[in-house]
């Protein structure tokens, strides 16, 4: 599947492992999820993102009792992390409307295509009106291509139809019908469609809270290889959320999703490899995918990395390391 162009994301995005509440109503996302907070996991309960915190301002005050600090931060689960967007969507046919726009004409030529029902050049004219592709930037247009190619079963317009249901861009925002649309994406094993449905039934946005539904979209999605989806299942089978609890099930998850460089799953096998409670405990293979996580800018694994080290009784210790 080839890149997406696309709206803002699903939700704003949690993108490094911040503060965050489950939403106080259904359809309702908590809106204090937003973007580069360094916060980490210090509550005991059940939810994959957790409300209550220690937030260390600093590395320096993560390593001013930095036992203290690594234990915390190792202990628990990273959160969920919800930044899927269209710019993450996939579509073959997307590549071939970057290339129609290069050439004279090609803009009307696809409006042609479109009108004339051809559903690629819909969804590609889609493409174009949302993205300012070849034609001065337009949402409302843009989603009423996606929906006449949605309407003929195209998967990704599908997709991309929900998604600006859900954010309200084009549209009227609408969580129902963003459901809708992604129910009929998922049904034609859209990975991402899968991927959104599963955290909108998690998080009771837009439909009743229904974990074993979540789980459900989540593993569809992540036999279809989707690293997020398969960090997702992962967070239940630890947790025992909507299926039986099984730690062995999730860190063979979180590996699978480590091995596409999901870094929210690097920092969960690193936190496993360092607690040695779910497998055997290998302090090189927590330093090792502590390190990955932290190289993609991921604050809680920045955080635990910097205990790790600051602890460590081995003597080839990178300093510099260390002390990023």
């Amino acid at each position: 599947m080839s890149d997406r162009i696309a709206p803002t994301p699903f939700v704003t995005p949690l993108t490094n492992h911040q503060e965050a509440s489950p939403p106080t109503s259904t359809g309702q996302t908590d809106s204090r999820l937003t973007s580069t907070n360094t916060s980490t996991h210090v509550s005991d309960s059940s939810e994959p993102t957790v409300s209550n915190k220690v937030t260390p301002q600093s590395p320096l005050d993560a390593t001013a009792d930095s036992t203290k600090a690594t234990g915390l931060i190792l202990e628990h689960s990273a959160p969920e992390v919800r930044d899927q967007s269209l710019a993450a969507s996939s579509s073959t046919t997307s590549k071939i409307a970057e290339s129609q726009i290069k050439h004279k004409n090609s803009i009307d030529i696809l409006k042609e295509a479109a009108l004339s029902g051809d559903v690629a050049a819909q969804f590609n004219l889609g493409m174009c009106y949302y993205s300012g592709d070849g034609v001065e930037k337009d949402p409302t247009q843009a989603s009423i291509y996606f929906q006449l190619a949605a309407a003929e079963g195209h998967a990704d317009a599908q997709f991309c139809l929900g998604t600006m249901y859900l954010n309200g861009e084009g549209v009227e925002k609408d969580a129902n019908k963003a459901v809708i649309w992604y129910g009929n994406a998922a049904r034609q094993s859209h990975a991402d469609a899968q991927y959104n449905l599963g955290l909108m039934y998690h998080l009771g946005d837009g439909v009743p809270r229904d974990d074993a539904k979540a789980v459900n979209y989540f593993r569809d999605s992540a036999q279809l290889g989707l690293s997020d989806s398969q960090f997702q299942l992962g967070l239940m089978y630890e947790k025992g959320l909507g299926v039986e609890r099984d730690e062995k099930k999730a860190f063979d998850l979180y590996l699978k999703a480590a091995n596409k460089d999901n870094a929210n799953a690097q920092f969960e096998v690193g936190r496993m490899y360092a607690d040695g409670s779910v497998v055997a405990k290998d302090d090189d293979q927590a330093l090792a995918w502590l390190t990955k996580a932290a190289q993609q800018g991921l604050d809680v694994a920045q955080l635990a990395l910097v205990g790790f080290l600051t602890n460590s009784s081995k003597k080839n210790i990178d300093i510099n390391l260390a002390s990023y």
